[in-house]
């Protein structure tokens, strides 16, 4: 069973989910990014300043919170911000990637990962510095979804097989996928169990 939860939203476009322990937060395609305690009673728009409206991808981890985020529509203009309150205070990080059109942000406690159309970023001091994967990995890979379990990482461009680290982005192998025609999506469960979207 389904219900909606709108109170305090109406008419957006959703583009991106993430929960931690107190909070959710869904980025929208448009009208900018929301926050609602666990009940979902009430949704509260996040300022970040500057008609920031067009979220690809929001993460949320412990306290701390990463967005990607513009003010303009389009992957091309999108930038990191991070709050350490969730949500209550923003900065923006620049992180001077090599790339526009930035897609998706994920991670766990010890590494952040920005998928691109021109390739894959990792952090591994909460988004202050970031370095391209290239160890196995084509250098300009569009990285549209990217999963994060322990020190395995999948990514998936939209070709028939994915990219996988075991040691959390260091090195890389291909995986060609049976019966795979192009991978959209992917994630993973809270016990290391990936599940790849076609």
């Amino acid at each position: 069973n389904w219900k909606r939860y709108m109170n305090g939203i109406s008419d957006v476009h959703i583009h991106s989910i993430s929960q931690n322990s107190d909070y959710v937060f869904i980025g929208s395609y448009g009208s900018g990014l929301f926050r609602a305690d666990k009940n979902l009673a009430n949704w509260k728009e996040m300022n970040l300043g500057q008609n920031y409206k067009y979220v690809s991808s929001v993460l949320a981890l412990n306290d701390a919170v990463y967005v990607l985020i513009s003010s303009w529509t389009g992957y091309w203009y999108q930038e990191l911000f991070v709050s350490t309150n969730n949500g209550n205070s923003w900065r923006k990080l620049n992180p001077n990637l090599d790339s526009a059109q930035l897609e998706t942000i994920v991670g766990n406690n010890n590494v952040l990962f920005i998928g691109s159309g021109y390739g894959v970023f990792r952090s591994t001091n909460s988004g202050n510095n970031w370095e391209k994967m290239s160890n196995g990995m084509p250098n300009n890979i569009n990285s549209s979804s990217i999963a994060v379990y322990d020190s395995i990482v999948v990514v998936t461009d939209g070709t028939s097989g994915i990219y996988r680290s075991d040691d959390l982005g260091e090195s890389w192998t291909y995986n060609s996928v049976p019966d795979l025609f192009s991978g959209e999506a992917v994630s993973v469960s809270t016990d290391g169990v990936f599940y790849l979207g076609s």
